[in-house]
């Protein structure tokens, strides 16, 4: 389980008893994720896997986005639907840990994949 604390509550679910396949769709979800991510490294919590990753440093955390590729790839090629969307969901949950230890917002990485479209459809 990636989350469990009370930081967690700030996210709306507004029907817990629903099963992960029919939770609403939230396309701001990513958002809130990062910043989950973000007061877990303002306010560490022991147990707590985003602060096992933060302790571990840099280069574990970048190791670990690495190995997520990779896995991503092979259940792309190889494994069933739901195995390469639970891969690519380690993926991006990696990837933003990575960001936050670079200290770089998902909102700059989106800002720069607006900027590239944009200058896409001149």
């Amino acid at each position: 389980m990636l989350f469990n604390s009370k930081d967690d509550q700030n996210i709306e679910n507004t029907d817990k008893e629903r099963s992960p396949d029919h939770l609403p769709f939230n396309q701001n979800f990513i958002f809130q994720l990062a910043e989950i991510i973000n007061l877990r490294y303002n306010n560490p919590h022991e147990g707590s896997y985003v602060n096992d990753l933060r302790k571990s440093g840099l280069n574990k955390i970048a190791q670990k986005v690495g190995e997520e590729a990779v896995e991503t790839v092979i259940a792309a090629l190889n494994d069933t639907e739901q195995e390469f969307i639970g891969e690519t969901a380690d993926l991006i949950f990696h990837l933003l840990v990575l960001l936050r230890e670079k200290n770089v917002s998902l909102q700059m990485v989106t800002d720069k994949l607006l900027q590239r479209h944009h200058e896409y459809q001149k």
